[in-house]
């Protein structure tokens, strides 16, 4: 989630899914990330930018930018640990990641992110 858009697990239903939606302010709709459901762990999104698990099908990827209405980019973090939404944190300005992220890591999580121009 950003602050233009919500990707969200495919099982939830219609209400929770408006609900969502309503609660921050955005559009949510139902999605996956490289088969996963459980997107939040899946990928990581600002309002510059997302990243996503380097297995992400093309659709999955064209899908979470349109959800979110921004940049799509695929990375690992922590030394090739595919799950990067629950390897780092970040905003629009910065990102924090664990100290196994190569520094070939860093820099593709900080284009996809568009962290710095």
């Amino acid at each position: 989630m950003n602050d233009l858009g919500a990707l969200v697990h495919p099982e939830f239903g219609d209400e929770a899914v408006q609900r969502i939606g309503r609660a921050f302010g955005v559009t949510a709709q139902r999605g996956t990330v490289a088969g996963l459901g459980t997107v939040g762990m899946a990928a990581i999104a600002t309002n510059r930018g997302v990243v996503v698990h380097p297995k992400a099908t093309e659709s999955e990827a064209a899908a979470v930018g349109e959800a979110l209405k921004v940049p799509v980019a695929r990375s690992t973090a922590n030394f090739g640990i595919p799950v990067v939404g629950a390897c780092l944190v970040a905003n629009s300005r910065a990102l924090l990641v664990g100290r196994a992220t190569t520094p070939v890591e860093i820099v593709h999580l900080q284009e996809g992110l568009q962290i710095f121009d």
